[in-house]
């Protein structure tokens, strides 16, 4: 994310290298395609962690960066010297206090201890973590976010600065809506499968396929019962308001699910969408590289690999004076530019 913003990053490993690049869709130069996502624009860094010499050629790189990211435990991170940087983001699973300070975690875990996964999966079955992996990538965000945070902290008062994010934090503000409701809530939230607790929004069968829909407003339940000839409904006094339609879901679903279950998806999608009310085809994946808005802004883009099939990766979110930032490198071989770094170094 920091590459795409014109940073040069560079990527430190050591021995045998990240881990993520055995796991996910392993390709042929000793990288995974997990890995190469996660890693596109960066050069490549490894060091022996035992050899003499490899606390302070770490120490040396980040005296030299502007903004150093770890997810070392603390003893090692002092040991390696990592402060030197002027700025350090440290990521951590659970943060440096509480009593699962010491934990690991991974995406999964993190969902599954923050209530994320118990609230995902239908009502009369087994909780269920959501298949992206939020946590991660969410996570990432939140480091870049404090990253910049810090260097303009830093460009003001001169001082070194220090963020830290866990994972478990970003999990629990992943669900903030749902602690939120939770408060002014009689119970406990219970499981809706693709239902909510703050709006109507829910996917139903369609003619050819799964649809979509999300309303919460006076005009988008009028249109919806409008173009549904729900005129019933409608009259309804229970489901007059959001709050009424949120707490009488098992009225208004079957009722939506009988009037769409005809009606060709697209042709649906579009009358839904012309109304104002938000609509969707569910797609796979593949169908989802397929579409014609993801090919019409660019969305997606190839990466050609040395080894291995080519990837098509996202090419990211953010736009900088409208327009995309260029494709960077492919991900790192392991240590492809150590010798590169070090005489930058040494030159520094």
């Amino acid at each position: 994310m920091l590459g795409d913003l014109g940073a040069d990053v560079v990527k430190l490993e050591f021995g045998d290298g990240d881990p993520l690049r055995r796991i996910g869709g392993v390709l042929g130069d000793n990288a995974s395609a997990t890995f190469a996502f996660a890693n596109r624009g960066k050069r490549g860094v490894v060091l022996d962690p035992v050899a003499a010499g490899t606390a302070e050629a770490v120490a040396a790189l980040a005296s030299q960066c502007d903004v150093l990211v770890h997810n070392l435990r603390p003893a090692r991170a002092r040991r390696l010297g990592v402060d030197a940087a002027g700025v350090v983001v440290e990521i951590t699973a659970f943060g440096h206090s509480g009593p699962y300070a010491e934990r690991p975690a991974l995406d999964p875990i993190v969902q599954a201890m923050t209530g994320i996964t118990a609230l995902t999966g239908e009502p009369d079955g087994e909780p269920r973590r959501v298949a992206a992996p939020v946590v991660d990538v969410a996570t990432a965000s939140t480091a870049a976010f404090a990253a910049l945070g810090a260097l303009r902290a830093r460009e003001r008062s001169g001082d070194p600065q220090r963020a830290t994010v866990s994972l478990f934090e970003v999990g629990l503000m992943l669900n903030c809506s749902n602690f939120a409701m939770l408060s002014a809530s009689a119970g406990p939230l219970r499981r809706l499968g693709n239902g909510s607790h703050a709006l109507i929004a829910d996917q139903f069968a369609a003619a050819d396929g799964l649809v979509w829909l999300a309303f919460w407003d006076p005009r988008q339940w009028r249109h919806l019962c409008e173009l549904l000839g729900l005129g019933d409904l409608a009259a309804d006094e229970r489901l007059a308001t959001n709050a009424g339609r949120v707490e009488h879901q098992e009225i208004l679903r079957p009722r939506i699910e009988r009037a769409v279950s005809g009606r060709p998806a697209e042709e649906l999608c579009a009358a839904l969408s012309e109304g104002g009310i938000p609509a969707a085809i569910t797609l796979e994946l593949d169908q989802v590289a397929a579409d014609p808005h993801v090919r019409a802004i660019g969305a997606l883009r190839p990466e050609a690999r040395l080894e291995g099939p080519d990837l098509t990766l996202p090419a990211g979110p953010v736009r900088l004076g409208g327009e995309r930032p260029a494709p960077g490198r492919p991900a790192p071989r392991l240590g492809e530019h150590t010798d590169e770094l070090l005489a930058e170094l040494r030159t520094a």
